[in-house]
Order: C-alpha cells, then sequence, then structure tokens
C-alpha cells in the first residue's frame, strides 16, 4: 500500500496504522500491569517480618531487665510497658515503647483475646502478652489484614522464634 506522495519512493505508516499499534500496545499493557505489580509486590511475610523481630527484640528486654514487660497490641499500633516502683513505692506499668505496625496493615483479631479491664482512653486493646523476666510468655496468634491480604503471625514462646505465618485471604 503505497503511503507517500506521487513521484516519492518514500515508505512509511500512516497516522491510523500508528494509532492502532498504540491502542493495542496500551491494552496489553492494562491486561499486564496489576499482575505485573502483584509479582513485585512485597509478600505478608516480608511486611510483618520487621514487626516480628521488634517483638523478639521486646522478648529479650525483658529477659535482660529481669523485669516483666507487657505488650498491649491495639488495631493500629502497639505500647510496651515494664514493672517499676512508682515514686510512691507502688507497683505500676510504664510505658517505655509505642510503635505502629507496616504501612497497611491492622490487626484485626488474636486469640487469645484482651480480656481484662480496660479503664484506658480509646479502644480496649486487641490483645495483651505479659513477657516474664525468664523470656516465657503464654502463646499468642494474631491476625493482620490489609488491603487484600491477610496474615498471622504467631509467637510462640521459647525455645521457637517468634515467626511469621500467612493466612489465606477469606
Amino acid at each position: 500500500m503505497p503511503t507517500s506522495r506521487a513521484g516519492s519512493s518514500a515508505r512509511g505508516f500512516t497516522l491510523l496504522e500508528v494509532l492502532v499499534v498504540i491502542a493495542i500496545m496500551a491494552v496489553v499493557a492494562a491486561l499486564a500491569l496489576p499482575r505485573w505489580l502483584d509479582a513485585i509486590a512485597p509478600s505478608p511475610e516480608e511486611e510483618l517480618r520487621p514487626l516480628a523481630r521488634t517483638l523478639a527484640e521486646l522478648r529479650w528486654r525483658a529477659v535482660f531487665a529481669g523485669r516483666p514487660l507487657r505488650l498491649r497490641l491495639f488495631a493500629d499500633h502497639w505500647q510496651a510497658a515494664v514493672r517499676r516502683r512508682s515514686e510512691e513505692g507502688a507497683r505500676r506499668w510504664m510505658k517505655t515503647d509505642e510503635g505502629g505496625y507496616p504501612e497497611g496493615w491492622r490487626l484485626v483479631d488474636a486469640r487469645p483475646r484482651f480480656a481484662g479491664a480496660w479503664a484506658g482512653e480509646g479502644k480496649p486493646p486487641v490483645a495483651e502478652l505479659v513477657l516474664a523476666p525468664t523470656g516465657a510468655f503464654a502463646p499468642l496468634a494474631l491476625v493482620f489484614a490489609a488491603k487484600d491480604a491477610r496474615a498471622e503471625l504467631r509467637l510462640v514462646p521459647p525455645p521457637d522464634p517468634v515467626h511469621v505465618e500467612p493466612v489465606r485471604a477469606r
């Protein structure tokens, strides 16, 4: 199909042909891009691994300090406190650390759930864990949810390490 002016020997593509090829490439890219983004997105295990390391570090902090450490896990953050004597001589929990969860993740469930009395501000914690000075604690399973993913973080007493296990979406 000649695409040049009469008398010229140059050949090329018409504007319509170029636009059709660009449209086909756009459709292919639109179909492939979501799958490619899913393939390069970090897995729930990778996203929750820093939190698991932080929790393991808090356990060791209780061991090295020789004092119990209370960990309260709320839907959007966690708080750690150690048991100390106040200036009045009473034993109290003193907050030492506070942190958030990885971006986009929320704590939605725990086994066992927090069952204590709550007199603090805001919503009560989802779970509470007391880490003994020996490093011992009761097993706890935490279920986190993001946009389209769920993951379970199981805190297992020593000698098993704190680890992350994925849970299939429900």
